[in-house]
């Protein structure tokens, strides 16, 4: 495993719930689009003290996911494996640190 960029997808705040998601979608895209990965690691939603936040997370993550298997259905494309792990079982293996593991590629 090794670092190979960062960054933030920012939705609009004053965007409506689908906008936000489809921002979350096409930025996702983008960053396949630029680092063309062959592994993408996304970290499982942990259950919230809000219920909301909780839903919220799972929406964000299930865009995400979305957006890295919408590659897959390219015959063109690479295919890009999909995991989903834990926050414990993929922070100290991509950064040394704990809880900073959030949507990380290794290409």
């Amino acid at each position: 495993v090794r670092y190979v960029g960062s960054g933030v997808i920012r939705p609009d705040i004053a965007g409506t719930e689908p906008q936000r998601l489809a921002e979350i979608f096409h930025g996702i895209d983008e960053l396949i689009q630029h680092f063309t990965p062959q592994h993408a690691v996304v970290e499982r939603v942990f259950v919230n003290v809000n219920p909301k936040s909780t839903l919220s997370l799972g929406q964000a993550r299930g865009a995400a996911i979305a957006a890295m298997a919408a590659m897959n259905s390219d015959p063109m494309s690479m295919v890009l494996s999909i995991c989903s792990l834990a926050d414990p079982a993929c922070s100290p293996n991509v950064s040394n640190m704990g809880r900073s593991c959030r949507f990380t590629w290794n290409s």
